[in-house]
């Protein structure tokens, strides 16, 4: 059989452009890589942002604070240590989160805590659309609550986009380094710079906030 000198030129042009693609996506490809984070709330700016509390209200709320962090709990309490977990797992399957506050696995990240000392509110770290969003709930909020469950009485403050912890079975888990200054820009962060001693040793990687303070690194 007869095949043209063009057939074949044309069918090794095709195969060479198709390894050097394959290649290049074997190169680039992000793979999962398990991490920490803690999420700290400022507190005092937030809770008044929103009215969540007066002066005589935070007087009261710090003590409980300084309460906490002279009896040394920090591993549980939101209000001291705000809420902490690690992502162990995150693939098409499916996710393996440890809450570190309390201690259990779950498959998503969902958590809420009442935080003590502000009457009626609550600090809830949830999975959306483009990142984990950090939210609270007030009284004043919770009046606008529909139905239980539609999360309408939530107040999302901010996102911590995906790509920052590089999560390729997220939709928005992995970008472009350019895009994601504009996302964080975008959400209100700024990037903790580390110097070189600082990486070397280990030092958790950070996102400041008008509100929040986070850490996170690899594990």
């Amino acid at each position: 059989m007869y095949i043209p000198t063009w057939v074949i030129i044309a069918c090794l042009i095709v195969a060479i452009i198709y390894f050097i693609i394959k290649k290049n996506n074997d190169g680039t490809r992000v793979h999962f890589r398990p991490f920490s984070v803690h999420i700290g709330p400022e507190w005092y700016p937030l809770l008044k942002e929103y009215e969540a509390i007066d002066e005589t209200g935070w007087k009261t709320f710090q003590e409980k604070i300084d309460k906490y962090e002279e009896e040394g709990n920090r591993e549980r309490n939101v209000i001291s240590h705000g809420i902490r977990f690690d992502v162990l797992k995150a693939d098409e399957d499916y996710d393996l989160i440890f809450n570190k506050n309390n201690k259990y696995f779950r498959s998503v990240v969902d958590f809420e805590e009442e935080v003590e000392g502000a009457p009626g509110v609550r600090f809830r770290v949830k999975e959306g659309i483009e990142g984990y969003e950090l939210c609270i709930t007030t009284l004043e909020s919770f009046k606008k609550r529909i139905m239980v469950g539609d999360d309408s009485e939530l107040i999302k403050v901010t996102t911590i986009p995906y790509s920052v912890f590089n999560m390729p079975n997220k939709r928005f888990g992995v970008t472009e380094p350019k895009f994601l200054a504009e996302r964080l820009a975008h959400y209100g962060w700024t990037v903790k710079k580390l110097h070189g001693e600082q990486r070397f040793m280990g030092w958790p990687e950070g996102l400041n906030h008008k509100f929040f303070h986070v850490t996170y690194k690899y594990i």
